[in-house]
């Protein structure tokens, strides 16, 4: 028989030098440790920063830590019971927040949704969905670039060559993931340019609330098309 219980796993990964070079010409030693703790769906996030901190027990870290990195969800952050809150209580120190910059957009695109009064069911975005399912009725030869609107204009006036200047350049450097390409390619189209690769629309992909770029990407092909 296999058990019901649903239990959650997460990466503790150290990353180190073991011991300064002497000469600049030394190759430096890096030691990676790793740990995946194992604790319960409903354990919240008490377990989570628990597990953390005896992990840092265990290597004898306690007081090496410096800063937290972090998504910006409530999990994390909340001011009572985030994970982060938790874990510095326990290291009963000041400890710098760090959050990652990708996140850190998600707080800026939450308050334009919110400004613009986007419809939320749970994890989903209604419009998107939509969007998503009828994808295939969608003419991607038609489409009406943001900067034909007066509005968008008048935003972008004074920097709009410099701005896709900049987008261009930055498309043409190695990008880590496809969904900054895309990004950047439709950022571009909608300020009325024509990216290197030229002018082409992918097939909408998974988005989340949680997930800041597919949402800006899902935006910007609603208002193209």
């Amino acid at each position: 028989m296999t058990s019901e219980s649903k239990t959650e796993v997460f990466i503790i990964m150290l990353s180190h030098v073991t011991s300064p070079p002497r000469r600049p010409h030394h190759t430096k030693k890096i030691k990676e440790n790793f740990r995946v703790p194992e604790i319960t769906a409903a354990s919240g996030n008490e377990v989570s920063a628990s597990a953390v901190y005896n992990t840092l027990e265990d290597w004898n870290l306690v007081e090496n830590v410096q800063a937290f990195g972090f998504d910006t969800t409530a999990s994390k952050t909340g001011r009572l019971k985030g994970a982060c809150t938790i874990l510095e209580q326990k290291l009963e120190r000041d400890v710098l927040y760090f959050g990652c910059r990708h996140h850190v957009f998600e707080i800026v695109l939450a308050a334009v949704f919110t400004k613009c009064k986007f419809t939320v069911s749970g994890p989903d975005i209604p419009l998107f969905k939509r969007f998503q399912a009828n994808r295939s009725k969608i003419n991607t030869q038609h489409f009406i670039p943001g900067i034909n609107s007066t509005k968008v204009q008048e935003v972008f006036k004074n920097n709009l060559d410099d701005i896709l200047i900049s987008l261009k350049t930055a498309i043409s450097k190695k990008l880590p993931r496809e969904d900054h390409r895309e990004l950047l390619d439709l950022s571009i189209i909608y300020l009325g340019g024509v990216p290197p690769g030229g002018i082409h629309f992918r097939k909408p992909g998974a988005y989340h609330m949680a997930k800041w770029m597919a949402k800006a990407i899902y935006t910007l092909k609603l208002h193209l098309f």
